[in-house]
């Protein structure tokens, strides 16, 4: 068996200085745990404004692109006046078709 110089107040007094060393230790990794979090909870927060952004972007083009087609479609003609052109054209043609035989002699 070894013999060693340690006396209770040696020991007790190394013992303290190995806790300090623990605890200042963990108190620096505490730190750099919320430093860590921090930055984590910063560039989450940048990601969702970055894709809210872009989001909103997207929706105003979408929403420019609806306001054309509406557009678009107030200028086309609805099938109802289609018709009606369609009927007074052909009732035109026959007018017109009329009157030629008439003027032809053979009405």
């Amino acid at each position: 068996m070894t013999k060693t110089n340690w006396t209770v107040a040696s020991l007790a007094a190394h013992f303290d200085k190995m806790v300090n060393l623990i605890l200042n230790r963990l108190a620096e990794m505490e730190s750099q745990w919320a430093r860590a979090t921090d930055l984590a909870r910063e560039a989450a927060r940048q990601e969702r404004e970055l894709t809210a952004h872009q989001l909103d972007t997207r929706l105003e083009g979408m929403n420019e692109f609806r306001e054309q087609m509406r557009e678009q479609a107030a200028k086309f003609v609805t099938r109802r006046e289609a018709w009606a052109m369609l009927a007074g054209a052909i009732g035109l043609a026959a007018a017109v078709a009329t009157a030629v035989a008439m003027l032809l002699g053979g009405g």
